[in-house]
């Protein structure tokens, strides 16, 4: 042996085959799970199965003009359609106090899409109870002759997240754009960027 190294001791005892995990079950859990699924939808009745949730950009340049799901809606996206936190969450509406929508076009969509929820829901009211007047932005509660014609339908097929293509036109290069340097043209308006300050104060002397 040299040097400060490790004295070999290797333990080769692991006895492999007990942890081996069979995964022969796999078909009968997935019909299990499917079943499952049927008796939640049959169990919720009219009610759509899961919650409403935003479309927002993914992050990384790499995959920001797609759109998907969120995890939930903005305090300022529900406080533009007067909707409380607590009474968005108890009519199937996702909530997100920490995302922030970073383009006002992401914010009008999304409040669109909880204008349009509020408008197209239809509450039953509670425990056999009377009809109650809605509150925090909730709609007033519905007649029990509504619901004998709902169907479920779930929140993709009523709220889709549309995506749009993107459409690439091409034309011919004209004169101009071949004389237009972007490069120079960056580096000047980053010049005059990083010397704002020092000019607009030397006119300030200047003047004064």
């Amino acid at each position: 042996m040299r040097h400060n190294n490790v004295i070999p001791n290797v333990h080769y005892h692991k006895n492999f085959k007990r942890w081996i995990r069979t995964w022969y079950n796999q078909p009968g859990r997935k019909q299990s799970r499917r079943i499952a699924r049927q008796k939640a939808v049959a169990e919720a009745g009219f009610r759509p199965i899961g919650m409403l949730r935003p479309i927002v950009h993914p992050p990384t340049q790499r995959y920001n003009m797609k759109t998907r799901l969120g995890r939930g809606f903005t305090l300022e996206e529900l406080s533009a359609c007067g909707i409380n936190k607590k009474a968005a969450m108890s009519i199937g509406i996702a909530v997100d106090h920490r995302r922030t929508d970073l383009s006002e076009e992401t914010f009008q969509t999304n409040v669109d899409r909880l204008k349009k929820y509020i408008n197209g829901i239809v509450l039953q009211p509670r425990k056999g109870k009377k009809t109650k007047k809605g509150f925090a932005g909730i709609p007033n509660d519905s007649a029990r002759e509504e619901f004998k014609a709902l169907k479920n339908v779930s929140h993709e097929k009523a709220f889709p997240v549309k995506t749009q293509p993107l459409a690439v036109k091409t034309h011919v290069i004209t004169s101009e754009e071949k004389k237009f340097r972007a490069f120079s043209t960056l580096r000047k308006q980053l010049i005059e960027a990083k010397n704002f300050g020092k000019k607009s104060t030397s006119k300030a002397k200047s003047s004064a």
